[in-house]
This record gives structure tokens, sequence and C-alpha cells, in this order.
């Protein structure tokens, strides 16, 4: 085999199309961290003691990991699985011992005198990795119950852990990685339960519990009288699910009012009532709302938006940059911005649907999932339909480590892509 044929069986053929879009996104991101970091004194988008330059030096080392994993055969990922995920967990209980607090969070490792490393956003790659590994293994069997105990631990695991560094926003994110196992065999009927329990838990909020657990057992009650009573063996299954929803009830009042943080109920209440503390935890939302709704049809122009400019909307770089696209481009910007993100994850899932190894199968869904779920939540908090729990818009949002985590989850997928054709049947 020649030199030439054996690159290019290295190197493959990447998706052309996924390239475009995340070379797009990045640069709108880095764009748009210089318009919302604006001050009286502009700095220069290179600046590298600036957030724009630092963005831009993370775009710079993202590209060169982009570049090595596509140098890099297919085989190492599967076997690298296991290596990153307990390095992944090593790290995440690390954070909890010499970690920085920021904002609440104790999820930053600090290298030298700016350097913040977020290991959480790792994570979620080692995560994706582990799990495509066990899924395509001959030994996972969809139909087996045991099997999905351990998916939800290699899962549960990392969650458990970064959720003891108060950063609720990417346990969230750790739903995303369930949502895919509905594509290999996850029973459908959690799905609805899972939405069940979650409107049960919203439902404890703002309704005494007791009132709701009288509830649950009396549509149980009328369900199995009217359906099940024929069936004598459906009763203590029946029973089973009533007493776990009646317990999951108390108990999520009980966590609400005692393992939350007083500015975590108050950002999960305030997307109920906005006006509840409108120079607080409202603050966010509603200077958001209003930059998104000044910027109209065509936006005020690059720059020229008012509200970013004067810093009416915080964490305008990170958590709320969504709002900056808004007022600057208008409703024809982030319809812009929100078709590059459907055409990546339609993209992602078109492809992921079409490889031949399971293990790329799997890792593909995962990964369209992954950034559906940020995507989802960061676009829904800036204009209220999602708790401010901050969660970066992907590739957009200042953050090295986010920006390095998705670039990971991408080009591994992109470098899986490249060889599918290779994989036999």
């Amino acid at each position: 085999m020649s030199k030439r044929m054996q690159r290019e069986r290295i190197t493959g053929k990447a998706d052309g199309l996924l390239v475009i879009i995340y070379v797009v996104l990045c640069l709108l991101g880095w764009l748009h961290v210089w318009s919302a970091a604006e001050s009286q004194i502009r700095p220069s988008p290179f600046d590298p003691t600036y957030e724009p330059g630092k963005q831009l030096i993370w775009m710079g080392i993202c590209s060169g990991v982009a570049l090595v994993l596509m140098l890099l055969d297919t085989k190492v990922f599967p076997a690298f699985r296991s290596f990153a995920y307990a390095a992944s967990l090593g790290l995440l209980i690390l954070v909890l011992i010499i970690g920085q607090e920021v904002g609440g969070n104790k999820s930053w490792i600090v290298l030298g005198s700016s350097i913040k490393i977020q290991p959480s956003e790792f994570a979620k790659y080692a995560t994706a990795l582990m799990l495509a590994g066990f899924m395509s293994t001959q030994q996972f069997n969809p139909r087996i119950n045991k099997q999905w105990l351990w998916v939800f631990g290699i899962i549960l695991l990392p969650a458990m852990l970064v959720l003891l560094e108060k950063d609720t926003g990417s346990t969230l994110v750790y739903a995303g990685f369930v949502l895919a196992l509905f594509r290999f065999g996850l029973n459908r009927a959690l799905l609805f339960l899972g939405i069940l329990v979650a409107a049960l838990f919203l439902s404890s909020l703002f309704v005494q519990p007791w009132l709701l657990v009288l509830l649950i057992i009396t549509v149980a009650a009328l369900v199995w009288f009217f359906v099940f009573r024929r069936n004598k063996q459906s009763l203590w299954p029946m029973l089973l699910i009533t007493a776990g929803l009646s317990a999951f009830t108390l108990a999520g009042r009980w966590v609400f009012d005692t393992v939350l943080l007083p500015h975590q109920q108050t950002r999960i209440k305030v997307l109920f009532n906005p006006d509840l503390d409108p120079r607080g935890s409202g603050w966010n939302v509603n200077n958001s709302k209003m930059a998104l709704g000044s910027g109209g049809l065509a936006g005020k122009g690059f720059l020229k938006g008012s509200l970013t400019q004067l810093k009416f909307v915080p964490k305008q770089h990170t958590d709320f940059i969504f709002s900056a696209i808004g007022e600057q481009w208008g409703f024809l910007g982030t319809s812009f911005v929100i078709l590059l993100y459907l055409g990546l994850l339609y993209r992602l899932v078109w492809k992921a649907e079409a490889q031949r190894s399971t293990f790329a199968k799997v890792f593909g869904y995962l990964v369209a999932c992954i950034l559906f779920f940020h995507f989802f939540m960061n676009v829904g908090t800036t204009i209220g339909l999602a708790p401010a729990v901050g969660v970066p818009l992907p590739f957009v949002s200042y953050g090295g480590s986010s920006l390095l985590g998705f670039t990971l989850l991408l080009f591994t997928f992109i470098k899986l892509d490249a060889h599918n054709k290779e994989v036999l049947r």
C-alpha cells in the first residue's frame, strides 16, 4: 500500500457540511463574544487579554484538536473509552477537592493565573465514548433490564459528581444522553413516565403535595377499575407505580426546599412568574427578551445594539449570547442561527442512522442529543421558556472548555463517519 493510500485510509473523507456549519458557528460566536464584551474603550478582537482574543486562541487550539482527531485511527476511540471515562471521573472528584467556586458553582480547576478548566465539559465526551462502547458490545442486549441498569449507571455517576459541584445546568444536560437511548431499545413508556414525573415535580411547587398525592391515587384507582380490573395481575404493578409517583411527589418538594440553593429555587419560580424577582433572577431573562424584541426584523446592526453594548443583560457573551445576536441582527439573524443548528442536528441524525458500526451509530445519536439539549436550554432561557441554569450555546458562547468539549464530540463523530464505508455490516 502506497503512502498516499495509507494517509487516505487514516484521514478518510470528512463531511464537508458538518465542518462548514462548525466553522460558521465558531466565527459567529467569536464576533458576538466581541460585540457583547464591548465597552466604551473598545478592545481589539485579537487582544489575548480580553474575552474575544481568548476565544480566538481556543478556536485555534480546537482546530488543532480537530486535525489530530482526523489523523487518528478509528479503533482508538472505543479502545480509549475506559481510560477517558476514568480520567473524567477523577477530574470531577479533583474539582470537589481543589476546585475554585465561580458564580456559586465549584466546577473549575485553575491553572496558573488565568487559565480555568471545567472538567464537566470533558466528562460529557468521555461518557458518550463509554456509552457507545458498552452498547456496541455483543454482551449488550436491550431486552435485558439489567443491561439498562449499567447504562444508567454510566450516566448517573458523572452526573451526580457534577451535581455535587452545584452545577445544576451541566447536570441537566445528562438528560440528553437518556433521550438518545430510546433509539436503541429503551422502553418508550419511560419517556411518558419521565414527563409525568417532571410535571408532578413542577406542580408540587404551586400545589400542596398531599393534594397531588390524593389526585394520583384517585386517577390510579379509576384507571385500574375501568381498564385493568379484569386483569388481577395488574394490581401490584399499579400499586407500585402509584406508590412510587406519590413518594416522588413528596420527595420532590422536599428536595426543592432543602437541597436546592435559594438562587436555584428562585430561577425555577421565575420561569413561571418573571415578575417575582424583577431585579434579581428575573432581571436577566426580562432584559434578554427586551433585547431580542428590540432587534425587530433585521436588527440594529453589528456593534449597534444599545442593550448589548450597555450591559443590560449580564453574561451576554456566555449564557445570553443569543439575545446579543437577536438585538444586532433581529428576527432574520436569529432565524439564520436556528436554521444552522437545525441543519447540524438533522445532518448528525441522518449520518448517525447511516453508520454501519454500532459504536459510531450510538455515538452519533449521543452527540446529536447533547447538542440539541444545549441548544434548546440556551435559546429557551433567553426567551423565558427554560430556567436560567447556565447552559452554553454550542460553539457560540464564550468558554474554552465548552468549545473544546463540543469540538471533541463533533469531530470524533466526523472521523467515525469518514470511515463508515470501510466497516463491514
